[in-house]
């Protein structure tokens, strides 16, 4: 069976890198010449040896789909800290101008990432709208799908099987917690397989709504909008105004950097004490200012994201470089977002304030309105 799966996953990328490289090839950005094309030949060649030429193409598919559609969606965890996603249109913010990098995202080549999250605003299943499944469902005909369904329904999980896997030989169905899952029968399968993760999202549901009657909104101007709304109103009930106030937020790094702190778990009287915002800095602390390889970096990465750090095997040279200060910051850390998350979170952020500020009556009441599946 591993045999079997790993010659078909090997098919797929020879079917599915191609296609990638002539999407990017073919896209504004590039005709343009306005890319960075060291960045892109660097992603490809890592994505082409970890096999996620699929993964990348499906991305790209749906959320093509989406636009189409004027459905408002939102890219979870790494994925958004890939540059040709950017350039393919499928995130919002560059991720070069922000300082992410694609190593968080793809992970060593002995580990690699091969997981979607999305989030959309589901409907209803009914004869004039499809689901999103439905339409993930027929994206690519030469694969079945099995779905994992919680209820009630809050996300999806969709699992994308080759035809030549007879669902029966690696996956059962079974009751837990009063929901039905689907789940493998050997995890070496299991990972090998692409995942899609589709949750619902409550707070695309007035974007949408607003999209829909009133367009596009220009996203710096959304921005600044929401540098006045946010944070001169949600840092004061966080109790450091004044070091807010003297922090000037020139461009959307800052604006990161900020939200991060927000919304960190971790208390001191001056939150700009902490050095470690995202997952993308305790990367760049490793690598970039200690020396330490890019692989090790990583490790390191992984473990202090999720508050991990006390547990880490960390060779003695490296220890005794870090300072005292950094050191205790480390020791503090519960959890850290990928700097491209949280870039995606801003930009909904940031539209979510400007239509408030706009159109403030209708926004609370489309607000007070219960969407169910997103109706």
């Amino acid at each position: 069976m591993e045999k079997k799966i790993d010659y078909i996953i090997e098919k797929e990328e020879e079917k599915y890198y191609p296609i990638i490289k002539e999407s990017i090839e073919q896209s504004n950005m590039y005709r343009n010449n306005k890319v960075d094309n060291d960045r892109i030949n660097e992603e490809l060649t890592i994505i082409h040896k970890v096999r996620m030429s699929k993964l990348i193409y499906f991305l790209f598919t749906i959320s093509s789909e989406l636009k189409k559609r004027n459905e408002p969606y939102m890219i979870h965890g790494t994925l958004p800290d890939l540059y040709i996603l950017y350039v393919l249109g499928v995130t919002k913010f560059n991720p070069i101008e922000i300082g992410c990098c694609y190593e968080s995202c793809i992970g060593t080549l002995d580990n690699p990432k091969s997981q979607i999250s999305i989030d959309i605003v589901i409907r209803k299943r009914n004869k004039d709208k499809l689901d999103i499944i439905d339409f993930i469902s027929n994206i690519e005909k030469d694969y079945s799908y099995v779905n994992h369904h919680v209820y009630p329904i809050k996300s999806h999980q969709t699992l994308a099987l080759p035809k030549e896997i007879d669902c029966k030989e690696i996956f059962k169905t079974q009751i837990i917690d009063n929901s039905i899952q689907v789940v493998a029968n050997d995890e070496y399968t299991y990972s090998k397989l692409m995942l899609i993760n589709v949750i619902e999202s409550k707070r695309l549901c007035s974007v949408r709504y607003f999209l829909n009657k009133y367009g596009e909104v220009n996203i710096k101007n959304a921005l600044e909008v929401y540098k006045n709304i946010f944070f001169d109103k949600a840092l004061q009930e966080k109790e450091f105004i004044d070091t807010y106030s003297s922090f000037k937020i020139d461009n959307i790094s800052d604006m990161l950097k900020l939200m991060a702190f927000y919304h960190s778990t971790r208390k001191a009287e001056d939150p700009f004490s902490y050095y470690f915002s995202d997952r993308e800095s305790a990367f760049e602390y490793f690598n970039k200012i200690l020396g330490v390889s890019k692989e090790q970096s990583y490790y390191l990465m992984e473990g202090i994201r999720k508050g991990k750090f006390k547990s880490l095997i960390i060779d003695e040279n490296t220890k005794n470089k870090i300072t005292e200060n950094i050191l205790n910051d480390l020791n503090n850390i519960h959890y850290l977002f990928p700097r491209g998350h949280n870039a995606e979170h801003l930009y909904y952020d940031a539209i979510n304030a400007y239509q408030y500020s706009k159109h403030k009556e209708e926004y609370i009441q489309i607000n007070e309105i219960e969407y169910k599946n997103g109706e």
